[in-house]
């Protein structure tokens, strides 16, 4: 009997290469930032697709929450207002008007959010 030789281990499938290319603008803010953190503009490219791949709450999804919360906020703050226009009214004595024109002046945004 023949001594067979051993069996090389199957290889994994190669790595992939990616590959693009950036407008001058991004190129050289990309070549900032690497140079800032001490490493390669090639290097911080691919950290930052690993990282935004691996993410598990995506850029949309996140602006999508924070709408959400802004409108839970402005609605809040128009509960408040009306809770202490009506405590202002009725348990500490304020006319009506006089307590809605302190709360206007107090809670309610001069601006949008």
């Amino acid at each position: 009997m023949k001594p067979t030789k051993p069996k090389k281990p199957e290889r994994e499938k190669p790595l992939e290469t990616v590959g693009f290319r950036l407008d001058e603008k991004n190129a050289e803010l990309l070549e900032a930032r690497a140079l800032s953190l001490g490493m390669g503009p090639h290097e911080l490219a691919r950290h930052v697709l690993l990282d935004g791949l691996q993410q598990q709450v995506h850029i949309g999804e996140l602006s999508d929450m924070m709408l959400a919360l802004r409108e839970e906020v402005c609605e809040l703050r128009e509960d408040i207002a009306l809770a202490v226009e009506v405590l202002l009214a009725h348990a500490g004595h304020w006319e009506e008007n006089a307590a809605l024109e302190w709360v206007d002046a107090n809670f309610k945004p001069k601006k949008e959010l």
